[in-house]
């Protein structure tokens, strides 16, 4: 006899890479919603101010996505999970939080105990968690970037950040953080903190090698994710030109900041987004991949889901120390 499901998960955005590269929050979202103890499976993003989605599809990166994310704003299935955006009302603070509660109910996810697994940084996730409070729901805060990272110490941005940690850590009933260091420091906000292991696509092992490279000199040295995360220019300059016959080639959004920093160099291909659906296509036409990072606090702060993904498309993997190489040393090379 099949075992009956005893949770339904309420998961709110962390970061807004649904359908796009990187995929954490979704990768997470649909292995709970195939987990024989879950039922249903709600992701839930901030509020969006439908005349502002105009200007976000001007950027690369959302155009492969636009159509997934306007069906969010009525909420939609999408294989086991079932995504939501609640529009923004700028005269109505709490209309959103109405909506989102409102829809809860006639999804029905309270049937079960509910599970609320929340980022921190948006202060939407911190709202919903309040008013879900008086509900029995069982909030579980993720980290899984220390977003103050990105900031100073002593910066207003910084000092912000910090003063959320402080104000919801301690109310919740877990803390999931994304690297070991976050968990020792969390730790002394609340003692039930534990380490949130960062998890890989199985899909990306079962590509065909992607015909836009097969011309190309070998070897093929693959990068695959977002150009502004904090690449090293100068490494990736250096290291092709002194291996002046492999081929360099760089698949992801952003693409324009990276392209005139890298230009002059034949062996560089800057070839800009693709559809993730084919991704692990781009990665079987490679021979190694690498994550030439800097190494600096930010990067210290952050375990990059990229070299998971590698090393799940069956990749030799080159990467800077950066967060959680360290504990990777066995399967990969460390420069």
């Amino acid at each position: 006899m099949a075992e009956q499901p005893t949770y339904n998960v309420l998961k709110t955005w962390a970061f807004d890479d649904w359908g796009l590269y990187g995929r954490g929050d979704e990768l997470l979202s649909r292995a709970l919603a195939r987990h024989p103890r879950v039922g249903r499976v709600f992701h839930v993003q901030p509020p969006v101010d439908p005349a502002q989605l105009r200007t976000r599809f001007r950027d690369p990166r959302w155009e492969q996505d636009m159509a997934n994310q306007l069906r969010r704003l009525r909420g939609v299935e999408d294989d086991g999970v079932f995504l939501f955006t609640p529009t923004a009302s700028p005269d109505r603070r709490e209309a959103a939080l109405d909506a989102t509660v409102a829809l809860l109910e006639r999804e029905q996810a309270f049937a079960r105990p509910l599970l609320m697994l929340h980022g921190l940084v948006n202060p939407f996730a911190g709202d919903l968690a309040s008013r879900l409070g008086g509900r029995g729901v069982t909030r579980v805060a993720i980290l899984r970037r220390d977003a103050r990272a990105a900031y100073p110490p002593g910066a207003d941005e910084h000092e912000a950040l910090d003063e959320v940690y402080r104000a919801q850590l301690p109310g919740a009933d877990l803390v999931w953080a994304g690297t070991r260091e976050l968990r020792d420091e969390l730790a002394a906000l609340n003692p039930r903190t534990v380490l949130h292991p960062v998890g890989a696509d199985q899909g990306l092992a079962g590509g065909k090698p992607a015909v836009e490279l097969a011309d190309l000199p070998r070897p093929l040295v693959i990068y695959a994710g977002s150009m502004r995360a904090y690449l090293n220019v100068g490494l990736i300059r250096g290291t092709a030109d002194r291996l002046g016959d492999a081929s360099f080639v760089f698949v992801g959004p952003a693409a324009d900041f990276l392209l005139p920093l890298v230009s002059g160099l034949r062996n560089v291909h800057v070839i800009g987004p693709r559809p993730y659906g084919l991704l692990a296509d781009y990665l079987a036409a490679a021979d190694v991949a690498i994550a030439p990072h800097q190494v600096a606090p930010a990067t210290k702060a952050v375990v990059p889901e990229k070299l998971f993904g590698y090393l799940a498309a069956g990749l030799p993997v080159v990467t800077t120390e950066v967060a959680g190489a360290e504990e990777l040393r066995r399967l990969v090379w460390i420069a």
